[in-house]
């Protein structure tokens, strides 16, 4: 009688510190600015061609979600398109090492922000509408989702590093 109320308590426990010994999330490191001749045109150019790519695959997703063929096997390869998409502006952020100087013509502040909150609402609609409908292979997605959240942080802060108080307008929006 007390084995059967013993073993859900360490079920439980078991549980937990399965999720404790999890592989910690990869440390970022905080770009430092330092002066450069790096333009805002530089940032957008690289936020254009992320929206462009992400527009693609999330326009590629809900096309599937609405004629009821979203499944893993199609899905699945294009979280991956999103992640790689995002990796890759991250990077080119990033390769640009400077900040953004007042001499350089190009966009300003507010409208790289909202740039960027048109990319990150297009991405959460499509990923809301997603959720709502992947049920079957949640698991699987909440994965891609957790892998994805990292490289779009990595985004974030590249764009803050480049842009400073970018962030705090995109919140504004």
């Amino acid at each position: 009688m007390i084995f059967s109320r013993v073993l859900p308590f360490f079920a439980l426990a078991l549980s937990f510190s399965i999720l404790s010994v999890a592989k910690p999330v990869a440390e970022t490191s905080v770009l430092e600015r330092t002066d450069g001749d790096v333009g805002t045109a530089d940032v957008a150019a690289v936020l254009t061609r992320l929206k462009a790519s992400t527009d693609s695959t999330l326009s590629q997703m809900n096309t599937l979600m609405d004629s009821n063929h979203a499944n893993s096997a199609n899905i699945v390869p294009l979280m991956h398109d999103l992640t790689k998409s995002f990796t890759t502006a991250g990077d080119s952020l990033k390769a640009l090492k400077g900040k953004v100087s007042a001499r350089q013509l190009g966009p300003t502040d507010s409208e790289i922000a909202a740039l960027l909150a048109d990319i990150i609402a297009a991405l959460v609609t499509t990923l809301g509408r997603l959720f709502v409908r992947a049920i079957i292979f949640l698991p699987t997605l909440m994965t891609l989702i957790v892998s994805l959240d990292l490289v779009l942080h990595d985004l974030l802060v590249a764009v803050e590093a480049l842009v400073g108080g970018v962030l705090a307008l995109v919140t504004g929006m």
